[in-house]
Protein backbone atom coordinates (compact mmCIF):
# COMPACT_ATOMS: atom_id res chain seq x y z
CA UNK A 1 0.00 0.00 0.00
CA UNK A 2 2.64 2.35 0.71
CA UNK A 3 4.46 1.59 -2.43
CA UNK A 4 1.55 2.64 -4.35
CA UNK A 5 1.29 5.98 -2.58
CA UNK A 6 4.43 6.53 -3.17
CA UNK A 7 3.98 6.19 -7.03
CA UNK A 8 1.15 8.12 -7.14
CA UNK A 9 3.02 10.82 -5.38
CA UNK A 10 5.84 10.96 -7.80
CA UNK A 11 3.09 10.31 -10.90
CA UNK A 12 0.87 13.41 -9.16
CA UNK A 13 4.30 15.78 -8.94
CA UNK A 14 5.15 15.06 -12.16
CA UNK A 15 1.60 15.68 -13.84
CA UNK A 16 1.87 19.05 -12.03
CA UNK A 17 5.55 19.52 -13.11
CA UNK A 18 4.10 19.17 -17.00
CA UNK A 19 1.21 21.37 -16.11
CA UNK A 20 3.59 24.00 -15.25
CA UNK A 21 6.18 23.81 -18.16
CA UNK A 22 2.87 23.62 -20.87
CA UNK A 23 1.75 27.27 -18.98
CA UNK A 24 5.31 28.36 -19.30
CA UNK A 25 5.63 27.53 -23.14
CA UNK A 26 2.25 28.83 -23.82
CA UNK A 27 3.29 31.96 -22.13
CA UNK A 28 6.63 32.52 -23.86
CA UNK A 29 4.81 31.19 -27.43
CA UNK A 30 2.31 33.90 -27.38
CA UNK A 31 4.56 37.19 -26.35
CA UNK A 32 4.99 37.82 -29.34
CA UNK A 33 1.30 37.52 -30.63
CA UNK A 34 -0.54 40.97 -31.46
CA UNK A 35 -3.07 42.59 -29.02
CA UNK A 36 -6.08 41.49 -30.43
CA UNK A 37 -7.77 45.06 -29.56
CA UNK A 38 -5.33 47.17 -32.08
CA UNK A 39 -6.07 44.62 -34.89
CA UNK A 40 -8.10 47.08 -36.47
CA UNK A 41 -6.10 49.80 -35.92
CA UNK A 42 -3.41 48.68 -38.18
CA UNK A 43 -2.20 50.85 -40.60
CA UNK A 44 -1.72 49.00 -44.19
CA UNK A 45 0.63 51.08 -47.11
CA UNK A 46 -1.15 51.21 -50.17
CA UNK A 47 0.71 51.82 -53.48
CA UNK A 48 0.64 55.06 -55.37
CA UNK A 49 -1.40 55.83 -58.75
CA UNK A 50 -0.60 58.72 -61.03
CA UNK A 51 -4.03 59.71 -63.49
CA UNK A 52 -3.96 61.56 -65.83
CA UNK A 53 -5.50 65.09 -65.58
CA UNK A 54 -8.77 63.58 -66.24
CA UNK A 55 -8.32 60.81 -64.04
CA UNK A 56 -9.36 58.22 -65.75
CA UNK A 57 -6.18 56.56 -67.24
CA UNK A 58 -3.64 55.04 -65.13
CA UNK A 59 -0.45 56.63 -66.11
CA UNK A 60 2.02 55.34 -63.10
CA UNK A 61 1.65 52.81 -60.36
CA UNK A 62 4.31 53.27 -57.74
CA UNK A 63 4.30 50.80 -55.78
CA UNK A 64 5.04 47.51 -57.68
CA UNK A 65 6.66 45.85 -54.45
CA UNK A 66 3.54 46.68 -52.78
CA UNK A 67 0.83 46.27 -54.98
CA UNK A 68 -1.63 46.89 -52.03
CA UNK A 69 -5.12 48.64 -52.15
CA UNK A 70 -8.63 48.71 -49.92
CA UNK A 71 -11.58 47.13 -51.16
CA UNK A 72 -14.45 47.65 -49.31
CA UNK A 73 -15.72 44.22 -47.69
CA UNK A 74 -19.10 44.24 -49.61
CA UNK A 75 -17.36 44.12 -52.98
CA UNK A 76 -15.29 40.78 -51.53
CA UNK A 77 -17.44 37.44 -52.80
CA UNK A 78 -18.37 35.70 -49.50
CA UNK A 79 -16.74 32.37 -50.70
CA UNK A 80 -13.72 34.32 -50.36
CA UNK A 81 -14.56 35.94 -46.59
Amino acid sequence: MARKRNIFKKLLGLFCICIVIAILVIFYLSKDLPNPNELGNKVVSQSVKIYDRTGTTLLYNAGEVENRHIVPLNTIPQVVR
